[in-house]
């Protein structure tokens, strides 16, 4: 016998168990989602620290070459106050040996 109660009770159950399927494949769906955002987070994530590997050995090696620089300049200064200091004492030289040579004229031009 089909009683209309039966047939209610049995609407009831098809009714909630379709409500559960649609809510079970919402949260299916936010699962997955999540996961896919978990994995784009993951993915970020990785390539940020690779970057920031990259930066720091840029930063390294940078900071290396300044280094570098800076001590060719300080030696190519010393090479140049050297050079500055031989050619003023060289100067000096040439200008005493002038003087030199002027007396010596000045002692033949007497004799």
């Amino acid at each position: 016998d089909d009683k209309p109660h039966d047939r209610l009770a049995a609407m009831a159950v098809r009714v909630q168990l379709d409500a559960f399927t649609k809510v079970k494949k919402a949260i299916d769906n936010m699962v997955e989602e999540l996961k896919q955002q978990q994995k784009e987070e993951v993915d970020h994530k990785a390539q940020c620290t690779a970057e920031l590997g990259d930066n720091e050995k840029m930063t390294y090696e940078t900071k290396e070459t300044l280094q570098d620089l800076e001590d060719k300049i300080g030696a190519l200064e010393a090479a140049i106050q050297k050079a500055t200091e031989g050619i003023a004492a060289a100067k000096e030289e040439i200008a005493r040996m002038e003087v030199e040579v002027k007396k010596a004229g000045e002692v033949r031009e007497a004799e």
